[in-house]
Formats: C-alpha cells, structure tokens, sequence
C-alpha cells in the first residue's frame, strides 16, 4: 500500500523565491519575497505541485523546507556576486542580493546532498556553475564577446531568440531527441568556467553555455533561457518541464 502511495504522488516541486524592495507607493521600503507566476504555472501544467520557499537565513530551517519537497528549481533573478568566484566586481555587474546569494548557495549544497533534483533557470544555472567552484562572465558583450549574439531580448517574454545547439551526450538530448532548439533569452552574465563535474549540455551559435549538468551523482541541470515564460505557446518547453517532473517522480521512492 505504501508502494502504491509514493508511485501516484505528485511530486512537490520547491520553486526558490526572490527578494525585491518596493521603491514607490504606500509601501517603499518594506520588502516582498516572490516569484514569477510563469513558474507556477509550468510545474503545474507538468503534472507536479509547487511550492515557493522563501529566503531563510537559519540554516536548520533551510534544511526542513528542502526535506518537505521532492525536488528543486532555482527561478532567475540578480546577478550573483563576483565575490563567490574570487572576482572583483566589474562596471557591468548589474544589481545583486547577498541574502539570496548566501541562502541558494546552501541549499544548492544540501539538494545535491540529500540526492534531490534540481534544476536551475537563468540566474539559477549560473549560481548551481558557482556553487561547485565555476565562474562567470559578469557581462557577456563586454567579457566574452563584442560579437556575441544579443541575449537580452526585447521582444515578448515567450517569443524566440536564438537557437542553442545540443550535445548528443546530454540529458538535454535524451528529452528533445534532436540537436538544436529555439529559447528566448534574458542575461547578461554566462558561464566562464565550467565547474569541476559538470558537462555543457548545449550552447548559442556564439559559443555562449545555455546548459550544464551534473555529470555523476543526484540530478543537476542548468538551463540559460526562461522555459517558464514560453511553456504556454511552445510544446518544447513544456517537455522540458514534464521530463523534470519525471525525474522528480522517479525519486520519491528511492529518497524515502
């Protein structure tokens, strides 16, 4: 019975919240801790439960809000601090949250501990790069490249940008089952040095890293782009969000 109960679970997906400060209006000043309804609706559309968890500083209580779930996403956001890599900031750094930096950075090393999966969007793939010892370019028109491809798009959050280009060794590749996909993209910043462990799963046509991955161990998966924002008008999308909901299914059983 006990079988059949973890085999039907939804999995609870724990979706990392941001920390903002209202600058105008009645409420300048105080803070809010949110995130995107894109994601909460792409989890839901998958066939998982989301769950938002707040930034905590107590690291007891982090530990509790990640044994409460079955898997974790890491939403896009600030650029994270050059300090975590050993750099110093440069002109192009855009604005950052030592809180948030400090707490995702933590429970990042206890998911991957406790054999949860994770995925990391954006700001997410960048800080999971930093977390096991990586780098990145604090902006990619000035670090990387003069003729990098725009990834800041202007158009709509869900239409295509640019394409990106999959390694055939990828779990990318395992769900797409071809080479090159259309994502939007939202960054300046990028992997620099790819983290001891991890693979490039898939790049831009400029040669900017879109996807990394945990190479041995518990799921890990990093992706540039915002899937959230494009699950509703593009089927790839939301494929990706099943086959990590599948991954997230898969272990409940072997985590209980």
């Amino acid at each position: 019975m006990q079988l059949k109960k973890i085999v039907n679970k939804k999995p609870i997906i724990a979706i990392l919240a941001n920390l903002d400060t209202f600058e105008q209006g009645i409420l300048a000043g105080s803070e809010r801790i949110y995130v995107s309804r894109d994601y909460v609706r792409s989890v839901l559309k998958a066939g998982g439960i989301p769950l938002l968890l707040p930034i905590v500083p107590d690291f007891d209580v982090m530990q509790q809000q990640i044994d409460a779930v079955d898997a974790v996403v890491i939403s896009g956001g600030q650029d994270v601090d050059p300090q975590h890599y050993a750099e110093e900031a440069c002109t192009w750094l855009g604005a950052t949250c030592p809180e948030r930096d400090a707490y995702e950075l933590k429970v990042v090393k206890y998911v991957v501990q406790q054999k949860k999966p994770l995925l990391g969007i954006c700001r997410g793939q960048q800080l999971i790069n930093v977390a096991f010892g990586g780098s990145l370019y604090q902006d990619i028109a000035q670090q990387f490249s003069s003729n990098a491809l725009s990834h800041s798009q202007i158009h709509e959050r869900h239409e295509v940008s640019h394409a990106v280009e999959l390694k055939e060794d990828s779990w990318l590749f395992e769900v797409y089952k071809k080479r090159t996909i259309d994502t939007n993209s939202f960054h300046h910043q990028a992997v620099k040095a790819l983290a001891p462990g991890f693979r490039v799963s898939c790049c831009s046509p400029d040669g900017v890293i879109e996807g990394i991955e945990k190479v041995e161990g518990s799921f890990v998966c990093g992706v540039q782009w915002h899937p959230e924002m494009m699950t509703e008008h593009h089927a790839d999308m939301h494929r990706l969000f099943v086959a990590f909901i599948d991954v997230a299914h898969a272990s409940i059983g072997a985590n209980r």
